[in-house]
């Protein structure tokens, strides 16, 4: 069995999530998941490279070629549906897959899943989708620019998803110190 790439392992932990998506809502949270990720860590997680397709940001070459790989070394099964136009739907199998995503690259492919599952393919892209900052700028069949998040002004309290992380699992560790200690230390560091 070979290596998955990059991609490959995302679409696949995606699936893992959301048992049944579509290949719309699919393409949607990766696109929506490396918008978080430029936020936050200024990078995006996969490799997909979005132009403003159809449908809204999509890289068809490398989310195909995913697809196809995943399907391929058997991790995903894929079901098609005739209704008025054919809808492809993914599931997992048993094959086991180390997605080798950092801790906080697997919180935002959590947060994005379990964010955006209760919509419709339709409703992600038209009510969330849609409404980002790159779609809103983006021009048809042209690259959308992700980067665009970072223009915003920057986070008066340095907010690092590494240091929350790293509190989260302090506290689930029973290590933290009582809340009016590290308020009374937040007002004083950032008192004006």
């Amino acid at each position: 069995m070979r290596e998955l790439s990059l991609n490959a392992r995302l679409l696949r932990f995606f699936i893992d999530q959301d048992p049944g998506v579509g290949r719309i809502k699919l393409a949607k949270y990766a696109y929506l998941a490396d918008l978080i990720s430029v936020k936050l860590c200024r990078q995006p997680i996969s490799e997909f490279r979005y132009i403003f397709d159809n449908h809204g940001p999509f890289d068809s070459a490398r989310f195909y070629s995913a697809l196809e790989e995943l399907k391929d070394e058997a991790f995903v099964t894929e079901r098609t549906k005739i209704k008025w136009r054919r809808e492809y739907e993914y599931t997992t199998t048993e094959a086991v897959l180390d997605y080798r995503f950092s801790e906080v690259e697997e919180e935002i492919l959590s947060f994005t899943v379990s964010t955006y599952r209760p919509y419709t393919a339709t409703a992600l892209n038209k009510d969330v989708v849609y409404k980002t900052a790159p779609m809103l700028i983006a021009e048809r069949k042209q690259p959308v620019q992700l980067d665009v998040v970072l223009k915003a002004a920057p986070d008066p309290l340095d907010f690092s998803v590494e240091r929350l992380l790293a509190g989260e699992k302090s506290v689930r560790l029973g290590r933290h110190r009582p809340i009016e200690e590290a308020m009374r230390e937040l007002r004083a560091k950032y008192r004006t």
